[in-house]
């Protein structure tokens, strides 16, 4: 039996991680595993898994606290609301956010204490998750549920330039890694489209650090973000850096 803390790779699923465990650690070969808590593909970082008997234990590691940071970038919108979803708008010409306003932005998603789930979540409506729904198209026929969420603090981390045409490789290559059925032909199509307007042009990846409750979807809040600026917002990458006292080494 175990409880441990492991660290969980950018575009790895959950079922490739559990599985790069298993060959890492070989005396769990042939043990139960779960997880308490998730993180999507374009996510990373700090993840509790549970062996043997204690898989029957989940309950128990669910409900702390944790911090993120996460980058992201104005101007696309995905059905995903991060880089492994289908781009739904043409890019638009981007203008350059003062620093304070951004800052201010950010601090006030404090205020937020409601959350609707995303489209694209697990999260099940009469017995079947919400990214099904949304696959099928039949999303819009129930009503996706809420959840009261708490933000202890929202802070502004930096910004950096890159080339349109080096993100671009970059989106791409790390959507490729990804393994399962994710849409990923008409993922890469729909970037690779967007990106055709912006070639030769910077962009700026924006970051921030999030002290939130259990179970809130920080793609979600970029997001948020995003609307209250006017300016639609997609995350990039997603890092967990601690649940509850743990922190990632």
């Amino acid at each position: 039996m175990a409880i441990i803390f492991y660290t969980k790779k950018y575009t790895e699923t959950l079922k490739k991680m559990v599985h790069r465990f298993r060959n890492e650690n070989p005396k769990y070969k042939d043990s139960k595993i779960t997880y308490a808590g998730r993180l999507d593909p374009m996510a990373e970082g700090l993840m509790i898994l549970l062996t043997d008997n204690d898989v029957h234990k989940k309950e128990e590691y669910l409900g702390q606290d944790k911090v993120y940071e996460v980058e992201f970038i104005f101007g696309p919108v995905t059905d995903t609301l991060d880089i492994l979803g289908i781009v739904h708008n043409e890019p638009k010409q981007s203008i350059v956010l003062p620093d304070d306003t951004l800052k201010k932005e950010i601090a006030g998603l404090a205020a937020i204490l409601q959350q609707q789930y995303p489209e694209y979540s697990s999260k099940t409506v009469h017995g079947k998750p919400l990214w099904m729904y949304a696959r099928e198209g039949s999303i819009q026929t129930i009503e996706i549920p809420k959840r009261g969420i708490y933000i202890y603090s929202a802070e502004f981390l930096k910004k950096k330039n890159i080339k349109s045409l080096e993100l671009s490789k970059q989106i791409q290559q790390n959507i490729s890694l990804v393994e399962g059925d994710f849409r990923q032909e008409c993922i890469l199509n729909g970037w690779e489209r967007y990106f055709t307007s912006y070639i030769d042009k910077e962009i700026i990846i924006y970051s921030m650090r999030l002290h939130v409750s259990s179970g809130t979807y920080i793609r979600s809040l970029v997001s948020e973000l995003g609307k209250r600026l006017g300016r639609p917002a997609t995350s990039i990458k997603i890092k967990r850096i601690s649940i509850g006292d743990n922190l990632l080494t």
